[in-house]
Order: structure tokens, then sequence, then C-alpha cells
């Protein structure tokens, strides 16, 4: 007879618990977020826009910069530059993990023109779980420049594939 009760208690423990597994009420008494199960899957589709810091500019004609991350892409290993009254460089990189970002590494005057090299870093907190796939991120970055703009640029690439210019465009 106590091995019946005994038998009916670890059931009923064993199911609590995989309840609790399972998406059971959070004992703290939070909120239910909307969130994803899949912690390991962290993906950008938000965009994120900074200024560059000074330290990666080398060049006394730049006045103003914009870097989006615009999140997934699809042709990794391409950028295209966009000349006007600004130059406007897009581009799709290969990161190493699913927390990986896009990140301006240097923009420096060349013979001509300028070099911008793009790598990527994860920028998560310290014990976030990232996939450990090889990811596509995009970005936008956008110089402003004292007087014309140079008349060519070149993008590098420093990421998951390696280091590698993507393109090189020169002023119509």
């Amino acid at each position: 007879m106590h091995r019946r009760r005994i038998c009916r208690t670890a059931a009923t423990v064993a199911i609590a618990g995989a309840a609790g597994c399972l998406g059971g009420d959070d004992p703290s008494g939070a909120e239910p977020t909307d969130e994803s199960d899949d912690a390991t899957e962290n993906t950008t589709t938000d965009t994120m826009t900074d200024e560059l810091p000074s330290d990666v500019l080398d060049s006394d004609r730049i006045t103003t910069t914009t870097f989006t991350r615009t999140g997934e892409c699809d042709s990794a290993g391409t950028a295209a530059v966009e000349f006007g009254d600004a130059i406007v460089v897009t581009g799709c990189l290969t990161a190493h993990n699913g927390c990986a970002e896009p990140v301006v590494e240097t923009v420096t005057d060349v013979d001509g023109g300028i070099r911008v090299v793009v790598g990527e870093e994860d920028r998560s907190d310290p014990g976030t779980a990232c996939t450990q796939a090889l990811v596509q991120r995009g970005y936008e970055l956008t110089l402003g420049f004292e007087g014309d703009p140079p008349g060519a640029v070149e993008v590098v690439h420093d990421d998951a594939m390696g280091r590698e210019t993507v393109v090189t465009e020169s002023r119509p």
C-alpha cells in the first residue's frame, strides 16, 4: 500500500518538475514574455546605429559618421559604394557565430581615396548562448566629408572568411 503512494508521489513530483521546464508558471512571479524558447539562436533583426569612435578614423577630412547594423543579409562577401554629398557603403559579411555583429575597424586615407575595413565581433554579454554556425550580417556606413568626398573607396572585410578586399569603386 505504501509502495503505491510512493509511486504516485514520485510521478506527481516528476510531472510538476517537467511542467516547470516546459513553460509552467514562473515561481518568481515574473510576467511571461513573448520570447522564443530557442536561446541558442541570437539573430539581429533590429537596426542599431552608432557614430564611429574617433580611434578608428585616420582621416582629417571626415566630419560625420553613421554606422548601422542591418541584421541578416543574403550576399556575404559583398559591398557597394554610393557616391554623393556623402559616401554610403553597404555590405554583407560572414560572422563567426550568431552573436557576432559588424564593426568598423578602420577608415583611413589612401592614395586618391579611402580604405574602409569592416570586421565582426561578438558583442554579447558573458554567458549568452550563441549559435556556433557562421551567419551573414549586413551593415551600412555613411561618411560625411569636409569639401569634396574622395574619388575612390576600397572596402575590406576582415571576417570569418579571412581578410579580403570586396570592392574598390571610383567616383563616376
